[in-house]
């Protein structure tokens, strides 16, 4: 691997950096939303201080602690929900790194491949464009095939950008799910479970 980083651009290096230090991110991030740190005990379960918040900033509506990391038997990290969200409720938005094919070659030999995403609408304006790394927790929504958000994609003058999108009702502590696009692309050794 490291050959191949020597060899590979310099322009190319430095977006694989940057994915590099987004998973060690990804790693803090989740140290962080752990579901056994809540506040407050309403009836036999505990349940976090929040309050469900949506503020308007150069577009993009926060709701911050909306949602969790834990570990699923048979399928690692997913998303859960800390609060109730609604057919069409926006869980999280996010910025994107597109990258090529030659960088898709590389990543797909990292741990990265399972996290990044492709998108399957015809509105593509990127030409080259293999995959994108998501700068979010939804990076971390698992599969299902019956699931119950889906990833919209914006292009906008700031780049690309991906939001988990509610699809129906999801209760506090449901786990987030979607369909993955590039099923096909993981290897047979890797199981979906529902």
């Amino acid at each position: 691997m490291l050959r191949e980083l020597r060899t590979t651009s310099e322009r190319g290096i430095a977006p694989l950096l940057s994915s590099l230090k987004l998973a060690l991110l990804v790693s803090a991030v989740e140290a962080q939303w752990r579901p056994g740190q809540r506040k407050h005990n309403v009836g036999k379960r505990s349940v976090p201080n929040i309050k469900k918040e949506r503020t308007m900033v150069d577009k993009v509506f926060d709701c911050s602690n909306a949602v969790y990391v834990k570990n699923v038997p048979g399928k690692g990290r997913g998303v859960f929900a800390n609060i109730p969200f609604n057919a069409g409720d926006v869980i999280e938005r996010a910025p994107t790194w597109g990258f090529d094919g030659g960088i898709a070659d590389l990543i797909d030999q990292t741990g990265l491949f399972e996290y990044y995403f492709v998108r399957d609408d015809t509105n593509i304006n990127e030409g080259f464009t293999k995959g994108y790394v998501v700068f979010g927790i939804m990076s971390l929504v698992n599969h299902s095939l019956s699931p119950n958000a889906k990833t919209v994609w914006a292009d906008e003058d700031s780049g690309v950008w991906a939001a988990i999108v509610a699809t129906e009702s999801i209760n506090v502590d449901d786990e987030i799910t979607q369909t993955y696009k590039n099923i096909s692309d993981y290897p047979q050794t890797i199981k979906f479970i529902e």
